[in-house]
């Protein structure tokens, strides 16, 4: 069976890959260093209502800490400390500027469309706006909600109805 809609995205968790189906999203993906999946959901099951979230990579924060820290440590080991060497503070120093230089590269927020279940019990899919495919990213999005409300619609109309269901049979 031949995907409706594809997307891709690549974060700093790792990359990952939507394959959009008339009844089913398939998402296959590998975590940065450590492991690759494959996950299969009925868009039945899906809420076509999402949030719309705007997140900043953890690894910004922890980049500034790092850069606070050191470069505080390294101000204080020459002042306080009063260290002849300049090699450790030096070291602290680069440490310091190359945690700055990270946490710049990644402060800017990343979008996210998060889809919960039915009864927005738990998270199901999130999808980030990132990568090669980023200007693609509204165009799945509301893909996939019509073929969530399509699915669903199909899903009821293929249920089996009891004869006392129906009030204008009597």
């Amino acid at each position: 069976m031949k995907a409706l809609n594809t997307y891709s995205e690549v974060t700093l968790a790792g990359k990952r890959k939507y394959e959009l189906y008339s009844d089913k999203i398939v998402t296959r993906g590998i975590g940065t260093w450590s492991y690759e999946f494959e996950q299969t959901l009925a868009l039945t099951k899906i809420s076509p209502d999402y949030i719309r979230l705007r997140i900043r990579p953890t690894v910004a924060w922890i980049s500034l800490t790092i850069f606070f820290l050191t470069g505080l440590l390294s101000v204080v080991l020459v002042r306080e400390f009063a260290i002849h060497s300049s090699a450790v503070p030096g070291v602290l120093g680069i440490f310091s500027g190359s945690a700055l230089i990270v946490a710049i590269a990644t402060m800017k927020r990343v979008e996210y469309a998060r889809f919960c279940s039915e009864g927005y019990g738990s998270v199901l899919l999130n999808l980030a706006r990132s990568g090669p495919e980023r200007n693609r990213f509204d165009g799945f999005v509301q893909a996939l909600v019509s073929q969530i409300e399509y699915a669903k619609k199909s899903a009821y109309k293929a249920q089996p109805r009891e004869s006392n269901d129906d009030p204008l049979e009597e």
